[in-house]
């Protein structure tokens, strides 16, 4: 067992944590990190990561709140905004050329709690495991000081939908033990080196939305497992904001390409009639909430990355069968600030009977 000496206990060996680097991606995050860095001192007293590296989307003077607190934190500001995982794969590149052995990837509007970086790291020693995510909370009403979960843990839907688990729910209902997830939140990702330079990163032409499903994902086709380290914790003070075009779109497309870079083509095959079904829901969707001109540019989207997808599929490594996936994913969709009684009592009852039909002929 290797050794390190924590620097306020000078005289007391700790057991050795892996070097690890902490990446924010900022974007007009100068208020955000007024609140996010003082944390960081607070509650890690002997600051156990090796690095801080922040990359700036080309937006306001969030780097000089940087300096003001850690003057020693490697930064870098982008031309312009070239999308959260690019940036994040920028952050990650320094982090392993300074030598890091692992890295946790984070947003800027957060607030960590006592021993989040020593509860989160220590996950990654067990080698069957792909990724982590801490205990997100957030307030439970917005400017107050309860909390309620914002995320214990991502779920992926057979239909490609991801979303927070337990989003809204009280404390007390989060798991005690590290828990299996599907896949972990963007907003606080740990992974090794070895794991990250196998999957390859975040996939930039995503740009926005599901670029951490699509990592998660490839994670269990490595046949890892990705799971919740809950005493580790951090406060997000995410505010929901109702989808614009713009983010409809990123989000919309991008379900349907991790869906076709992640399955054997026999699997998409089998999940296009079901697909088309919830495209046919969705364009009502879309309908009533007067998005509808947003479909077809969705669809024009698809089209127009298919080339780049083909390509991406060739180096999507799949150990595990796509069955085995298939039995992970839950058809349900809840603790959402959209959930109504059609989405209950109508579509999670649909879904499951839809999972199941896929298994009954899924058997690769």
């Amino acid at each position: 067992m290797e050794f390190r000496t924590a620097s306020f206990l000078g005289f007391l060996p700790l057991p050795y944590i892996m070097k690890t680097s902490i990446i924010l991606v900022a974007y007009n995050s100068a208020k955000d990190l007024e609140i996010l860095l003082p944390s960081f001192k607070e509650t890690e007293t002997d600051q156990l990561w090796s690095d801080l590296i922040v990359i700036d989307n080309g937006s306001d003077n969030s780097l000089d709140i940087v300096k003001k607190y850690f003057p020693e934190a490697l930064t870098e500001k982008s031309s312009g905004n070239i999308g959260y995982a690019a940036a994040a794969n920028r952050g990650v590149a320094l982090a392993f050329e300074r030598g890091a052995e692992a890295v946790i990837i984070m947003n800027t509007d957060m607030k960590v709690l006592p021993n989040f970086f020593s509860n989160l790291v220590k996950i990654l020693e067990d080698k069957t495991i792909g990724c982590a995510q801490s205990l997100l909370l957030r307030p439970n009403i917005p400017g107050s000081e309860d909390l309620a979960i914002n995320s214990a843990g991502n779920i992926i839907h057979p239909l490609g939908i991801g979303f927070c688990d337990l989003d809204g729910r009280p404390i007390n209902e989060a798991p005690r033990e590290i828990t299996d997830i599907n896949y972990p939140s963007g907003s606080s990702l740990a992974v090794t080196k070895e794991v990250w330079q196998t999957i390859g990163g975040l996939n930039e032409k995503l740009f926005l939305y599901h670029e951490d499903l699509e990592f998660g994902l490839a994670s269990l086709f490595l046949g890892l497992r990705n799971v919740l380290a809950p005493s580790a914790k951090i406060i997000h003070y995410h505010k929901f904001r109702p989808l614009d075009g713009f983010r409809f779109f990123y989000m919309e497309r991008n379900r349907y390409l991790v869906w076709l870079k992640a399955w054997r083509m026999p699997t998409i095959v089998l999940l296009t009639p079901f697909m088309l079904l919830a495209e046919i829901g969705l364009i009502s969707f879309s309908l009533l909430r007067g998005q509808i001109l947003e479909r077809p540019k969705i669809w024009r989207g698809v089209v127009k990355a298919v080339p780049e997808i083909l390509k991406q599929r060739k180096s999507f490594a799949r150990v595990v069968s796509d069955r085995s996936i298939m039995k992970q994913l839950k058809p349900i969709i809840r603790y959402q600030p959209t959930k109504n009684f059609i989405t209950d009592k109508i579509f999670t009852p649909g879904f499951r009977l839809m999972k199941g039909i896929i298994l009954l002929f899924l058997w690769w």
